[in-house]
């Protein structure tokens, strides 16, 4: 580099550190016993949908990116959408959509 005529040393300088906060979609939705709930992947990079039932501590898995659709789940890879048909009582709970390394992109309340 020359400034005012002088050529001066090239300057590396290294990043300390990076600080990032990153959230995930959240919503809360209300459907009725027979309703569609309609999930919101957001991304091309949403691979799994996991679901925690009201009296559950544990999570389970509902749909995973490359499985066909069935009688109560139909994706909509081009709207990036997953459809859970006909809720009944024992589909009321959380939804969380989980990108490839299972980190949150969306959760439905």
């Amino acid at each position: 580099i020359v400034m005012d005529g002088e050529r001066s040393q090239k300057t590396r300088v290294f990043v300390q550190g990076v600080k990032l906060s990153v959230f995930d979609h959240k919503s809360h939705q209300s459907r009725r016993a027979g309703e569609d709930l309609v999930l919101e992947l957001h991304t091309r990079h949403s691979m799994r949908v996991v679901f925690q039932g009201r009296n559950s501590s544990e999570w389970s898995d509902l749909w995973m990116r490359g499985d066909k659709n069935s009688s109560r789940l139909e994706e909509h890879p081009e709207r990036q959408q997953l459809k859970v048909k006909k809720l009944t009582s024992s589909d009321e709970g959380a939804y969380k959509v989980l990108d490839e390394q299972g980190l949150a992109v969306s959760t439905v309340l």
